[in-house]
This record gives structure tokens, C-alpha cells and sequence, in this order.
């Protein structure tokens, strides 16, 4: 039972496979009996002159039989008839693969690519032929090296062997030359109509851009256009799109095939739909792409963002931007560069675009909204603190009627940072705006610099009247007269500023005064207000050497709990107090005080020399250490520095560290003193540990300081004396 079982089931299986197998090869039959009635039916056409249906069969049967010979003849031929020589040479170039021994292929393929003006694809197929092939085309092959390597050696010995009197030599020698246009209208009737298309196209380029005969131009590309329409339309779209035709230039380039554009031309046509805002066709252009050179990336990337542009998808715009790094100078170029300038705070990117809208009427009409932008770009760069680009494209903008603040801003602020500012130019920038405090201070700041006495009180004058707070003017033209030892017009400046203003702030910066100078009638007037009373008592008695009633003033009255060192004219006050506190060695008021002032020292060392003096004498010699090393590091010049920093060291009996800082020209004698016993100390120690290198350069230096120190002649006669005797 079993075996009729298996029997059977083997019987289906090989019945299914034998049908299967039926079926398959009746399938495969009727494709290759399919197959073959295309290249019938295209053969037919080809004969019957019906070259259209001719290609699209013998392209759709070729798709499966790639290597037949005749099919690719037939198509090559059809491709002629209709003038599409780029195609037909694609064909002849296959068979040339196929068929290496016929020598009509090579020969059709090198007349193909030369009435497509593929002159880089033809030298190419030129290096694959041997030299006594290459030699049955002298004209050609001339003109193709001249197109390609116009500048080599080997061009000039291949196009001199050319007969003198040969249309193409003498289109050669006028395109070198740049002849006049009668040379070229010489040859726009010969029979080659390669000849006669580059006589036009050459007609026409002189004309735009040497005689600016653009009348002429446009004639000229037509008459190339008459000729070869498919090669041609470009240049011609390309000229009406330089010349901001753009309506005109979308007619043409549409009835150009893809295949014929160069990739400038595609660029073109891509922004002439860019300008039309025709997104659906600049994505059919887009797609074109792909199937090009190895640009395809830059291309694609370029033609996205004009599309994301349209979209104002800003994000995608920039980013496809920067990837298709093509910063193109037409007017839509420019405008998505500016555009991304803008977005990207691109100073330099900017700066291009403006140069080149500068020679345009589109600067002048866009001018409000590129201010704008300018305004905010550079406003930016400040906050970013890239002074350099901000100027850089400020600068641009300075002859401006009315003027732009923020450019004069940014130029000044870039030349202040670089220390280039000159006086005429912020003196300038003040007289352009009479309003601007910031221009006037940097004015003033410059005219003190340079000791220029009366231009920085004109300068505060403005100031004074200019400002919103005019007694802090006032108060720095105070302190200004006082440091140039004019104390007189100081007092009578202060004694205004009290008039003008009875606020207790006056009151303070008058006491201050007083304190600084001793001017007795600065003290008298801040008596008369009874929270500043007590310290102009004080420092009348001080002054009057009443030594003992000032102290008692001082130590009775905790004269610094009225002020704060929030508050600038109060500091003024408290600073002098820390001073007197600790005079009188009311160290833990002082240090107090000191404290409290240090966050506001900024580059003065003063506070922390106090401080650090103060734990001296109080013997906390490491937090004395630690303000001296404070002041230090403000300040590393400073004799009076360096002297403390030593001495501070000295007080931890670190003698070679206290010798290293003390300076050798201190002008304390008690410094000296100290300096002089560390260097005796570092003499003795350098001995003991058998330096004599080291303790005689220390021996010198102390000799400087004392010729006849008993201590350096002592260990300099133990080193000079000789040996012991074993």
C-alpha cells in the first residue's frame, strides 16, 4: 500500500515539474520571439525613415541584448538624422568596443563628437586611437587640443601643422588673438557648421563683453541657435539670463534637453526658476542631477536650497548652503547668500555680498532692509565679542547720510580693543552724535592720555551738560583738576557741584576732598551736616596736630559704622579711616573695614598691603603672608610689592625666598637691613652644605649692598684660604 502511495506522489511531482518546465520555456520563447520583433520593428523604422520610433525601439531591445553590433548601427544612424549627435556619438563609441577592426566606427564616433562640441570626450576618445588614426583627422584633432590644453606646448606644434588657409585654423588664430569681429564673420558662412557655431558663439562673446554691443550679441547667439538649435539654446539662455531676462531665458532653457546643459547653465536655469518661484520645475531640475559629474553633490545641495529658500524653511536653506559651497555672484546668488549671511551672522559671507550689490541698482532699493539686517548682525558679533568682523563690515557703512550709531559703535570699539583709535576719529563720531555719552567719555579718556589738559575739560564740560547724571561728571572733573595738582579749580569745581547738588552724596565727596588735600574749608562745609560731622572733627584735629584729641575722636566713636562700601563716594571715606585705624592700632576695626573695601581694590594693591602689614603686627605671619602674595600676583613689578612680599618671608625665617623678592635698589632702609641679614644667613647655610659656587655669588651680591659687611669678608677668606694638610 505504501509503495502505490510513493509511486503516485513521484507521478504528480514529475507531471508538475514537466508542465513547469513547458510553461518556462514557452514564456522564454515568446520573450525572446518578443525580444526579437523589437529589433525588427526597429530596423523597419530606421528604413522606413521613421527615426523617432526607430530609437525608442532599438533602446528598449538593446536594454536585454547590449553587445548587438547592428542594433547599436541602426540607432547610432537614427540618432544622425535627428541631429542628435551627443547620442549618436555614444553609439559609435559602443560599436568602436564592439568592433575594433571597422573602420567606419572610429570615424563616425570622432564626426559625432565633434558636431556636438564634446571636444572633452573626443580627446579622450582620441588617446584610446593609434597615432596613424589620429593623423586622418589633422583638423579636428588640432581643434580639440586647442579647446582642451589651449595653453600646452604640444597644442602650438599640433595646430601650426595645420594648413594656414584651412577654416579652422584660421578660427584657431582669431580666437587667440581675440580678433576684431570681421574675422569671425568671415567664417560664419563656411560649410562646416561647427565652424560656423563657434564663429557665432565667438561673434557673440565679443560682442557682450568687449564691445558691449549687446544688440549685436543677441544676434550673434541666435545665428548659432539657427544652426544648431540643440547645442545652442544654452549660450543663448545663458546670455538673456546675464542680462536679467529672466522670463525669456525660462522660454529657451526649456527647450533645452538636460543633457545638453553644462552645469553652469544648469546653475542658471535653476535660479531663473528660483526667480519665477516655480518650485515644481526647479525640483524636476534637481532631479537631473544624479546622473551627472562628480560636481553632483554641489549641484543638488545648491539647487535644495533655493527650493528650501521659496519654502522659508530657513534650517534647511543654510545647511544645504554650506554643502553646495558655491557662493555664486548672479542676483539670485546673491540674494540666498545674503540671506544666509544674515541667518548665519556671516560677516565675511555679508561683507562679499555687499561688495558685489554695491555696483547694483538692487543696493540702493534694498538699502532700508539691508541696514536692518546690518543693525542686528553686528549688534551680535559685539555681544560675541568679535570686534573685528563687526568693524570690518561697519566700515562699510560710515559715509551713510544720515549716519548708522551702531556702525561708528562697532568701528570704535574694534580700533579702542586694537589701540588704533586717533583722536580725529572719535572727535569725529562726537561731532556726528552730539547725544552719545560713550563717544565723548572715549574722547575724554584719550585726551588724558595723552596730557591734552584743556581738550579733556572741554571734554567734560560736554559731558556735564549732556548727562543724565551730571554731578558724577562733575565729580570726575573734580578728581581729574585734583591729579593734575590743580587743587584750587578743584575746590571751586566741588564748591559748584555743592551748589547745584545739596544731597548728602555732595556732602561726601566734599569730606573726601578735604581728607585727601587738607583743605580746611572743604572740612568746614561737610561739618554742616551732622552724619559727616564727626569724622571732618577728627580729621581738622589730625591736621591741626592735636594728635592726642584725634585718636581720642577715633577709638571713642566708631566713625565707620555710618557708611557702607556699597555705595563709591562712602569707599572715598572708609579707605583713609582703615588707614587711621590702623595707625592707631585699632587692628580688628581696620581689618574690618579692609575687608569689607577688598572686593573693590580692582588693580590696586593698597588694601592688601595693609592687611598683610596688620597680621604682621599682629603675628599671624601666614594670613600676612597670603595678602602680600595677594598683592603679588596684582601687581609683580611693584618695588613697594616685591619689598612686603619679602619681608613677609623674612618674618617665617624663609631667608632665601625673602632674599629672592626683597630687591637689592628697596628704598627702605629697614628692608635693606632685613635683606642684608637673609643674605648673611643664606651665606652660612650655603657654606655648611659645601655650595661654594653658590655662596660666593651670594658674598657679591651682599657686598654690593655692604662693601665691607664683616660676615661676606669672614666666609670669603674660609673659601679663599687653601686646603688643610692631611
Amino acid at each position: 500500500m505504501k509503495n502505490k502511495k510513493l509511486s503516485l506522489l513521484f507521478l504528480i511531482v514529475g507531471v508538475v515539474v514537466v508542465v513547469g518546465l513547458c510553461i518556462a520555456m514557452t514564456l522564454m520563447a515568446y520573450r525572446r520571439q518578443r525580444h526579437t520583433r523589437l529589433y525588427r520593428q526597429g530596423e523597419a523604422a530606421y528604413k522606413q525613415g521613421n527615426y523617432d520610433l526607430a530609437t525608442q525601439k532599438l533602446t528598449d531591445y538593446l536594454r536585454r541584448d547590449p553587445d548587438h553590433e547592428d542594433a547599436w548601427r541602426y540607432l547610432a544612424e537614427s540618432y544622425e538624422k535627428k541631429h542628435l549627435w551627443q547620442e549618436a556619438a555614444y553609439g559609435w563609441r559602443r560599436l568602436v568596443n564592439l568592433n575594433v577592426l571597422n573602420k567606419d566606427y572610429a570615424s563616425r564616433c570622432v564626426r559625432a563628437y565633434y558636431q556636438a562640441h564634446n571636444f572633452n570626450a573626443l580627446e579622450k576618445f582620441f588617446k584610446t586611437l593609434p597615432p596613424e588614426k589620429c593623423a586622418e583627422y589633422p583638423e579636428i584633432y588640432a581643434f580639440t587640443q586647442f579647446l582642451v590644453h589651449p595653453q600646452e606646448e604640444g597644442t602650438e606644434k599640433v595646430v601650426s601643422e595645420l594648413p594656414q588657409d584651412c577654416a579652422i585654423a584660421r578660427l584657431i588664430q582669431a580666437m587667440k588673438n581675440h580678433g576684431p569681429v570681421s574675422e569671425f564673420e568671415a567664417l560664419e558662412n563656411d560649410e562646416d557648421p561647427v565652424i560656423r557655431v563657434e564663429a557665432y558663439i565667438q561673434d557673440g562673446f565679443l560682442a557682450e563683453h568687449r564691445d558691449k554691443n549687446l544688440e549685436r550679441a543677441e544676434h550673434a547667439y541666435r545665428q548659432a541657435v539657427s544652426v544648431n538649435p540643440d547645442l545652442c539654446r544654452s549660450e543663448l539662455a545663458n546670455f538673456l539670463f546675464r542680462h536679467i531676462r529672466y522670463e525669456e531665458a525660462n522660454e529657451v532653457y526649456k527647450n533645452v534637453r538636460p543633457a545638453m546643459m553644462s552645469d553652469n547653465s544648469l546653475i542658471n536655469y535653476a535660479e531663473v526658476l528660483f526667480f519665477l518661484k516655480d518650485s515644481d520645475a526647479l525640483q524636476h531640475v534637481e532631479q537631473e542631477i544624479p546622473r551627472r559629474n562628480r560636481f553632483a553633490v554641489s549641484l543638488r545641495a545648491y539647487i535644495q536650497s533655493l527650493s528650501a529658500y521659496l519654502r522659508k524653511d530657513t534650517p534647511v536653506m543654510v545647511k544645504n548652503y554650506r554643502v553646495a559651497k558655491l557662493n555664486r555672484t548672479t542676483p539670485m546668488g546673491l540674494i540666498l547668500s545674503y540671506a544666509v549671511a544674515v541667518e548665519d551672522t556671516d560677516i565675511p559671507l555679508m561683507m562679499s555680498v555687499l561688495s558685489y550689490w554695491r555696483r547694483s541698482k538692487l543696493y540702493k532699493e534694498k538699502l532700508p532692509e539691508i541696514l536692518e539686517n546690518v543693525r542686528a548682525v553686528i549688534a551680535k558679533a559685539i555681544r560675541q565679542n568679535k570686534l573685528d568682523d563687526a568693524s570690518s563690515l561697519a566700515q562699510q557703512f560710515l559715509g551713510l547720510e544720515p549716519p548708522e550709531l551702531i556702525c561708528w559703535h562697532a568701528v570704535i570699539l574694534e580700533q579702542l580693543a586694537n589701540k588704533t583709535l586717533s583722536m580725529s576719529t572719535i572727535l569725529q563720531a562726537c561731532k556726528l552724535f552730539p547725544n552719545e555719552v560713550f563717544f565723548r567719555t572715549q574722547a575724554l579718556r584719550m585726551a588724558m592720555d595723552k596730557g591734552d589738559r584743556k581738550q579733556a575739560l572741554a571734554l567734560y564740560d560736554q559731558l556735564i551738560e549732556m548727562s543724565k547724571d551730571p554731578a558724577r561728571e562733575r565729580y570726575g572733573k573734580v578728581l581729574y583738576l585734583e591729579r593734575e595738582m590743580q587743587l584750587s579749580e578743584a575746590f571751586r569745581e566741588l564748591n559748584n557741584l555743592m551748589k547745584e547738588d545739596k544731597s548728602i552724596v555732595s556732602a561726601k565727596h566734599m569730606l573726601a576732598f578735604g581728607i585727601r588735600t587738607g583743605n580746611s574749608e572743604a572740612l568746614r562745609l561737610a561739618s554742616e551736616y551732622p552724619e559727616l560731622a564727626p569724622i571732618a572733627r577728627f580729621e581738622t584735629e589730625r591736621r591741626n596736630d592735636n594728635l592726642d584729641a584725634a585718636t581720642k575722636l577715633l577709638k571713642e566713636q566708631k566713625m565707620e559704622a555710618g557708611f557702607t562700601v556699597e555705595k563709591p563716594e562712602d569707599r572715598e571715606i572708609l579707605l583713609p579711616l582703615a588707614i587711621y585705624l590702623a595707625l592707631i592700632r585699632e587692628f580688628e576695626r581696620a581689618k574690618s573695614v579692609y575687608t569689607a573695601l577688598l572686593p573693590y581694590g580692582g588693580t590696586n594693591v593698597i588694601i592688601e598691603l595693609n592687611l598683610s602689614e596688620i597680621f604682621a603686627a599682629q603675628g599671624d605671619t601666614k594670613q600676612a603672608l597670603k595678602y602680600a602674595e595677594d598683592a603679588y600676583k596684582k601687581n609683580k613689578d611693584s618695588l613697594l610689592v616685591q619689598t612686603v612680599y619679602g619681608l613677609r618671608y623674612a618674618d617665617m625665617q624663609d631667608y632665601e625666598k625673602a632674599a629672592t623678592y626683597i630687591p637689592d635698589n628697596t628704598l627702605d632702609v629697614n628692608a635693606k637691613a632685613v635683606l642684608i641679614t637673609c643674605l648673611e644667613k643664606n651665606i652660612e647655610n650655603a657654606f655648611k652644605l659645601g655650595r661654594e659656587a653658590t655662596c660666593r655669588t651670594i658674598i657679591k651680591r651682599l657686598q654690593v649692598l655692604q662693601a665691607d659687611n664683616p660676615c661676606a669678608r669672614e666666609y670669603l677668606e674660609k673659601l679663599n684660604a687653601p686646603p688643610a694638610k692631611p
